[in-house]
């Protein structure tokens, strides 16, 4: 009963994530759309001349398991707002919004980046907008990057067809329930606690054994090769193999050496109890890797 509570102790006690997403919905050229030789023209927005105008539709989702607060004392942003900014060369000419779920401004700053204001932005609230931007350059594309990360001990991700290259995707269970995401995660750690528990466990049965071995044969060493020596039943092959592995010797050893410690069955040779002992640290090693992950994840 102690370990069941320790263990409804741990899953309650697994970190809530915060998280925001956005999903790039589509990113669509609309300046210029085709290129006729020798017709030249011209498009201006508020008297600016736009060479290649876009329209990117994007989707502001609150992914986490967390309200995301913005000022106060419960406050999980570092600044008192959530910045998005956009590709080396790409300039917000205007920003439309579609749907919302929550109040909430998306403004620009000085810097051309766009802020995201609110108060309180709750599980599963959203907004989508359209941004109509500018590319200083022909065949790139507009996309949109995380300057820094705004929440504490969160994320904000940026996902799509134009999302920041190197950004990896939102883990699966992130597009779970909350339910199934939490009982996920804590079985992955159940079984991955399991899986090194067992490998630590092995480890320390095949050193204790090993270092058994080892010290009664240094200890015996010089009667148990006198014995191995004496003995007329065996050829020069048989004494060298057993002066190797004398606890493998099935003769009778001097009365002053008493018989070889019980061991570990994989610990029937040197070469074997090295080899087991590096697979199982391996494994305890990837699985304390994997729990990490889990954990971090």
């Amino acid at each position: 009963m102690a370990a069941i509570g320790t263990l409804i102790g741990l899953w309650v006690q697994l970190p809530r994530l915060a998280e925001i997403n956005v999903h790039v919905l589509e990113t669509e050229r609309l300046w210029p759309t085709l290129t006729v030789p020798g017709l030249d023209y011209q498009v201006a927005y508020n008297g600016e001349r736009v060479d290649h105008l876009w329209k990117v539709r994007v989707r502001l989702v609150n992914t986490g398991q967390e309200t995301i607060i913005a000022s106060g004392p419960h406050a999980n942003l570092v600044h008192d707002k959530m910045r998005i900014g956009l590709t080396s060369g790409t300039k917000v000419l205007n920003v439309v919004k579609e749907t919302a779920s929550f109040p909430h401004v998306l403004v620009l700053n000085d810097s051309g980046d766009l802020e995201l204001r609110f108060s309180q932005w709750r599980q599963r609230e959203e907004a989508v907008y359209s941004l109509y931007v500018s590319m200083a350059e022909a065949g790139r594309v507009p996309g949109l990057v995380i300057p820094e990360r705004d929440i504490i001990d969160g994320e904000v991700r940026v996902t799509g067809p134009s999302a920041q290259a190197g950004r990896a995707a939102a883990p699966l269970l992130d597009h779970a329930p909350k339910i199934v995401a939490r009982v996920g995660r804590f079985t992955a750690i159940l079984l991955s606690g399991g899986v090194a528990g067992l490998g630590l466990v092995l480890t320390a049965v095949v050193l204790r054994d090993w270092i058994r071995v080892a010290r009664w044969t240094v200890q015996h060493r010089v009667a148990i090769d006198e014995s191995i020596e004496r003995d007329p039943l065996l050829d020069d092959d048989d004494r060298r193999r057993y002066e190797q592995q004398p606890w493998k010797y099935p003769g009778t050893l001097a009365d002053s050496v008493p018989a070889p410690p019980e061991r570990f069955p994989m610990v029937s040779s040197w070469l074997g109890a090295i080899g087991f002992t590096v697979s199982a640290m391996i494994v305890l090693l990837g699985a304390v890797a994997q729990m990490a992950a889990i954990i971090l994840w």
